[in-house]
């Protein structure tokens, strides 16, 4: 028995209040989107791009071949720049697996506006939703992206729900990262970078790594150890 004063809460006023509450954080997860979207695409056109970056995304489109971009999880700003003006806005398709958590909305609301197809859970397992869910957008010819060591890490540590990804789907992994001249790093667990506006910048595209369809558990490890290899290469 719990002892205390009777319950003297309304119902109808605990569900109002819940809606309310919904209400509220749908609004501000829609700002925050929208605002999001606008700093991303305001920043990423002042940026002065001193490789062909366009060229390399059209020569993805005129493929037809989709692939697997990866890139690290603190250079998400600019490159999802890249993505959505260079290749979603030149008829591409991209599928990208975030977080369900809270701060996961945030970044979905921005990739959704961005023209990404936003998938929301996991790709550590590989019976999860968010896996079969990405591997149905390959089916249909979408490209995927996937930050290896996200969504809390560690840095520089990809987890093999990427490898997993590619021997499902059969697509090949592209590494990408880049460098700019002005960049702030904050203080957060993957280091994210933001890029400052009018810097020159310089986008690096790694070989591309196709994953046998199949694989013993030390091969996947091995394959992880590949893909952190040629990514921590564009970092130099």
């Amino acid at each position: 028995m719990t002892f205390g004063p009777a319950s003297d809460k309304n119902p109808r006023l605990m569900t109002e209040g819940g809606a309310r509450s919904r209400l509220m954080n749908g609004l501000k997860f829609k700002l925050a989107g929208v605002l999001g979207h606008r700093v991303v695409l305001a920043v990423g056109r002042s940026m002065r791009c001193v490789a062909g970056v366009g060229e390399r995304f059209a020569g993805l489109r005129r493929s037809k071949r989709p692939v697997i971009l990866t890139f690290w999880h603190n250079k998400l700003f600019y490159l999802s720049y890249c993505i959505a003006a260079h290749y979603i806005r030149g008829g591409g398709t991209v599928a990208v697996l975030i977080s369900a958590s809270r701060d996961g909305e945030y970044m979905a609301r921005v990739a959704e506006m961005l023209g990404a197809n936003v998938i929301r859970g996991s790709s550590t397992r590989s019976g999860g939703s968010g896996f079969r869910q990405l591997c149905e957008w390959a089916d249909k010819g979408a490209s995927l992206c996937i930050a290896p060591d996200g969504p809390r890490g560690p840095r520089y540590e990809p987890k093999e729900g990427t490898i997993l990804l590619a021997q499902r789907t059969g697509l090949p992994i592209l590494p990408l990262s880049y460098r700019a001249k002005g960049a702030l790093r904050l203080n957060s667990w993957d280091g994210f970078v933001l890029p400052l506006p009018f810097s020159s910048v310089e986008v690096k595209c790694g070989e591309p790594i196709s994953v046998p369809k199949d694989l013993s558990p030390g091969e996947r490890r091995d394959y992880c150890s590949v893909l952190r290899n040629e990514l921590m290469s564009l970092e130099r």
